[in-house]
């Protein structure tokens, strides 16, 4: 990205921030004056006619009145404080830069939008600095460049690691100037958490504006009353006296009316409405009573009648199927998620495939380490328990182990093996065949030499490596920290147990204080699930694998493991459903023996078979028609 005179310029006051020192005059006037105006060089560096790439015209002396329109409407969109400042009473405006520099300037602001405009707060302060860097009137008091010195600094990965403050400060001390009489650039800024709207700034980009979470309430538990808490005690209560309210009612009736209370003999004269009820119960008796003869005289008839439209209704049990993927289980299709993953997947590709073990420490201790970052300067660390060496050679041969399990899958032509290089992500295939496994003990490529090598060099060097690795994944010397598939291996994703409480990520965490080891391996996915026999065998394989060593006690005397498989979701869920299914199948079985039985009286004759199971046949009946036509539907 291409830089103008004006935007290095103010780069190099902003040293700190890009290597870049300044030094300055000794003695400058109270009013101040300007030190640029206007681009009229080129830039010696840049064989190009582009006027950005010139650089500024050197000018002390007073600022100049700036009549330009197009000037003045970009100073007002992107410089309305500084603009506000400068404007004389009659309305004219003085600056120290000309209609190209803050044309050169509003043209990179452009490109500064793409990396801050989710914060207009910080986008406001970072423009109120290069407008006043560029174009105020007297800015001789707060910047006077007069030499340009190369930084010994290299900028490490800062998405990872934070800025490296430690490298940007240069070589050049500006501090013990006994004559600087330079003034302080203060200019209010606008806090990323400003009550304005305008300038108020995500929770995700600005921690300050994140609410204020409610303290959860602690939870008092409730009283007891001996062995058991005072809830369960006032119901038991509530029971007992209820059941003594029923049960003294009861026997004041039977005392009183000398047993159940029977109908008066004499009622008087039936009215109107009883005798039109009584005609009508008796000429329902009489229809049914007629309808039941002829039901009995053709038995096989009405039998064929009332199981045909059972049978029929029952036919969608065919198409039965348990659904086990939790995105058919938990999102509809018709849902707007539902049809923008679907949309994505068609397009590109479903999500990685997830393996995980999460590998805790036991009976190791916290040790302290102390390094040699710089000559002279020396600095100790205190390690977490997951990153002793022992461990961690334990832990890189379960995982070399994991990587050369081997899945079965049935073909056509019988069995075939399914290895993790068949069904994992290999991003820089075909030039590195390994797979992207997330894990600390790749820092050393998985190789158990490598590792052994910086322990046997002592705890010094061991802590180095590693120190060295989680401060910058992707460098490639000294030490050599990309993983074994050729990428970077993210401290936050393969290690665990390093954040206190309210600790982000995003606040340079100490690593080296893990308690937990996490392993991660990235799967293929495909859309076609008819393709995902190869993932899906190995999983399997990897399940059985992962059961087998957490059972054993000898590898889990000083590690706890928690696995997980992408198929491990939808297995424990067929498992469930089958364990459902027969429970629900026993229980109902129980309940047509009782049903029959108890309430059927179920009779010998064979003759009265169909008879004494009608009772038991509705109740099994109804529930097989209601999902059969609701899987139809």
């Amino acid at each position: 990205m291409a830089f103008s005179w004006t935007s290095r310029a103010i780069l190099l006051v902003a040293a700190v921030a890009v290597g870049l020192f300044i030094t300055t005059k000794a003695e400058v006037p109270k009013e101040g004056h300007c030190i640029w105006y206007g681009m009229c060089h080129k830039n010696p560096q840049k064989n190009t006619t582009d006027k950005s790439m010139f650089l500024n015209c050197a000018y002390e002396g007073p600022a100049k009145l700036l009549e330009n329109a197009t000037a003045i409407d970009a100073m007002k969109t992107h410089c309305p404080e500084l603009l506000d400042e400068i404007t004389a009473e009659d309305g004219s405006i003085s600056t120290c830069c000309g209609a190209d520099n803050i044309l050169d300037m509003t043209t990179n602001f452009g490109q500064l939008d793409a990396f801050v405009n989710r914060c207009p707060a910080c986008m406001t302060n970072i423009k109120k600095n290069f407008c006043y860097f560029t174009c105020h009137p007297r800015h001789s008091t707060f910047l006077m460049p007069t030499a340009l010195y190369e930084s010994k600094c290299q900028i490490e990965y800062w998405q990872q690691t934070g800025w490296a403050t430690e490298d940007l400060e240069g070589v050049s001390n500006i501090y013990d100037n006994a004559t600087l009489t330079m003034h302080p650039f203060d200019v209010p800024t606008t806090p990323c958490n400003s009550s304005d709207p305008a300038m108020h700034c995500l929770c995700s980009d600005c921690r300050s504006s994140c609410p204020t979470l409610p303290e959860t309430p602690e939870e008092g538990g409730l009283p007891m009353v001996g062995s058991i808490d005072a809830l369960t005690f006032s119901l038991i209560l509530i029971y007992l006296v209820g059941v003594v309210v029923i049960v003294t009612a009861s026997c004041c009736w039977s005392k009183r009316y000398g047993g159940s209370p029977t109908a008066p003999d004499n009622v008087g004269d039936p009215g109107c409405f009883e005798k039109l009820s009584a005609k009508m119960e008796k000429s329902i008796k009489r229809g049914f009573s007629v309808f039941a003869r002829f039901v009995a005289k053709h038995p096989f008839f009405f039998i064929f009648v009332g199981l045909v439209p059972v049978l029929l209704l029952s036919i969608g049990i065919m198409y039965l199927q348990l659904t086990t993927d939790p995105v058919e289980l938990w999102a509809s299709p018709t849902s707007r998620s539902r049809k923008d993953k679907d949309y994505f997947d068609s397009h590109f590709a479903p999500f990685y495939r997830t393996t995980q073990i999460i590998i805790k420490a036991k009976n190791y201790d916290w040790f302290n380490v102390t390094t040699e970052p710089t000559p002279g300067a020396f600095k100790t660390y205190r390690f977490g328990p997951a990153l002793n060496e022992t461990f961690l050679m334990e832990v890189m041969t379960l995982q070399n182990e994991i990587e050369n399990l081997v899945g079965k899958l049935e073909g056509e032509n019988g069995p075939e093996n399914v290895t993790l290089r068949d069904v994992c992500i290999k991003p820089l295939a075909p030039q590195e065949d390994d797979c992207l496994i997330q894990s600390v003990v790749n820092y050393w490529q998985n190789d158990p030499e490598e590792l052994q090598k910086d322990i046997d060099e002592g705890d010094f060097e061991f802590a180095r490596h590693f120190i060295s690795c989680v401060s910058n994944p992707v460098q490639l010397s000294p030490d050599l920290c990309l993983g074994s598939y050729g990428g970077p291996i993210f401290p936050y994703t393969a290690l665990g147990g390093f954040l206190k409480e309210d600790d982000l990520i995003s606040d340079s965490p100490s690593y080296w204080e893990s308690t937990a080891l996490v392993i991660t391996i990235l799967l293929a996915n495909q859309n076609d699930k008819s393709l995902l026999g190869p993932a899906l065998a190995w999983e399997e394989r990897f399940l059985e694998y992962m059961k087998e060593i957490v059972s054993d006690g000898n590898l889990t005397l000083n590690m706890d493991i928690a696995y997980n498989a992408e198929r491990g979701i939808e297995d424990e869920l067929a498992r469930e459903s089958m364990n459902d299914l027969l429970t629900i199948l026993i229980s109902y079985l129980i309940m047509f023996a009782y049903v029959a039985i108890a309430l059927g009286n179920v009779s010998s004759e064979c003759r009265r078979l169909f008879v004494s199971w009608r009772t038991p046949f509705l109740p099994f009946s109804c529930p097989s028609c209601f999902v059969s036509v609701f899987l139809l539907v």
